[in-house]
């Protein structure tokens, strides 16, 4: 059996042409860990992660951050919308204003992240 994982940061899932859902998780450290699942173990998992989380065994409350590989910006093709899309999800539709307010937004949090010390993941 290998080592057992904390996981505590969802980094990537994605579904594989095979039909399995894959999970990449991380621990504190940062180790990550690939899970691969069939739709009938995701089904059986679905009953058992609802069940943990709403009896309060889920600890502190902290929330899995998904950390996107890519992503993409473009403008809709009919509507004056920006378009933002991460992996193959589907895409975000913005007005220009609310896409001006988020830009700025992320700059602002760019910088103070950019301005603190390296930090292990939580």
């Amino acid at each position: 059996m290998k080592a057992t994982r904390a996981a505590t940061t969802l980094l990537r899932t994605a579904v594989t042409k095979d039909g399995h859902l894959d999970l990449v998780v991380a621990d504190a450290t940062g180790e990550e860990s690939k899970l691969r699942l069939t739709a009938d173990l995701a089904s059986s998992l679905r009953k058992v992660l609802e069940d943990f989380t709403s009896t309060g065994a889920a600890g502190t409350g902290a929330t899995l951050t998904k950390r996107p590989k890519a992503f993409a910006v473009g403008t809709g093709r009919f509507e004056r919308l920006v378009l933002l899309r991460f992996e193959d999800d589907a895409p975000y539709a913005l007005r220009p204003e609310d896409a001006i307010g988020l830009a700025e937004a992320l700059t602002e949090q760019t910088e103070t992240v950019v301005s603190m010390p390296e930090q292990v993941l939580q």
